[in-house]
């Protein structure tokens, strides 16, 4: 009996209570939680015999008292089979679009949801994620930055994190080696390749690479797409590819100022002595020809003295190793190359 004069007492305050706040309830749902169950049922069966007050929402006939008759109506529209209780994890209570059974970790906060913009570094998880987002150490820009340079294309990092390589396959100086005019822009689609090295907390560019044969034979050099990437451990050895380079040149450090082999593609390896890069070698295929696409993807081993180089558009038909390399009755079959630093990437 107790438990029912509370719960009855409870129903009329809370109904009080919505009345002078302005909030109207919706007919049956008296706790106002946006949803019919039996928690609704429970306060209006311990109100019966009460007189209802405007607006009542336990009153769901509208005839001025609260009745079993009420109860029995509210039964019929109950949110949930069975008029099973509601929940509470699935309201949304902040109106985000997001319960907490959809993950929202903070059902008061409309700013905080699932598929919000997480703030990085201010301490407060606002995508739900389980973490708040890092905050970069670090925003890298190219030291001649133009548009559609493709800055970012691909990167490579020493093992120690203590020397980056990223490239811009798009930049357009027609500058050859290291450190040329950056401010040329008539070798469209050329490529470059920027070397950064930490410095204490930041970052600092310590070269910008470019091929030994930029444009050097004819306006056929643009499109050359210098900048596939890879670095040795201790970032002392750097290849870079260029997909797009024509000379039909084979082996290392052949005719560069030939263009014969349109997109027979080419590798650039430099190395670092001190804090001054240098081209050490200009590779090519011992079968190069047009279209091969040779210096996409490349590795290098982690002492820098192992080159593989991939040729992914290569047609011959050999099989294994060392076979026929002149064979082409296999378009787009694609071959690996592999040199040793220990000869001067002349070719096993």
């Amino acid at each position: 009996m107790w438990r029912i004069s509370r719960i009855a007492l409870f129903s009329s305050i809370l109904v009080s209570l919505l009345h002078l706040t302005g909030v109207e309830a919706a007919v049956c749902d008296v706790d106002n939680n946006i949803a019919i169950d039996r928690s609704d049922i429970d306060l209006i069966v311990a109100a019966r015999g009460a007189a209802a007050g405007v607006d009542d929402p336990r009153d769901a006939d509208g005839d001025g008292a609260i009745t079993v008759n009420d109860a029995r109506q509210c039964v019929l529209q109950c949110t949930l089979p069975r008029c099973a209780p509601v929940n509470p994890n699935a309201i949304d209570n902040d109106a985000d679009g997001y319960t907490e059974t959809q993950g929202d970790c903070n059902n008061t906060d409309p700013s905080i949801h699932p598929g919000a913009v997480d703030i990085p570094g201010n301490g407060i998880d606002e995508d739900c994620n389980g973490s708040d987002a890092v905050q970069a150490i670090s925003y890298i820009k190219a030291s001649n930055t133009n548009a559609s340079d493709f800055f970012g294309g691909w990167v490579a990092f020493s093992a120690d994190g203590s020397t980056l390589a990223v490239s811009a396959i798009g930049e357009a100086s027609a500058a050859t080696g290291v450190d040329g005019d950056q401010t040329d822009n008539s070798a469209s689609d050329s490529g470059a390749v920027y070397v950064f090295i930490r410095d204490g907390d930041g970052w600092q560019q310590q070269a910008y690479l470019k091929a030994s044969n930029t444009g050097a034979a004819s306006d056929t050099d643009a499109g050359e797409w210098f900048g596939t990437v890879a670095l040795s451990a201790d970032g002392s050895t750097l290849a870079v590819g260029a997909v797009g380079e024509d000379s039909a040149a084979t082996g290392v450090d052949g005719d560069q100022t030939d263009n014969s082999a349109s997109g027979s593609g080419a590798v650039y390896v430099f190395i670092r002595d001190g804090d001054s890069w240098q081209q050490q070698a200009y590779v090519k295929a011992s079968n190069t020809d047009a279209g091969d696409r040779y210096g996409f993807p490349l590795a290098l081993s982690a002492n820098g003295d192992t080159l593989a180089v991939a040729a992914p558009y290569e047609s011959s038909a050999a099989t294994g190793i060392n076979g026929d390399q002149l064979d082409n009755s296999a378009p787009a079959a694609g071959a690996v190359y592999i040199y040793s630093q220990s000869i001067l990437y002349l070719q096993h």
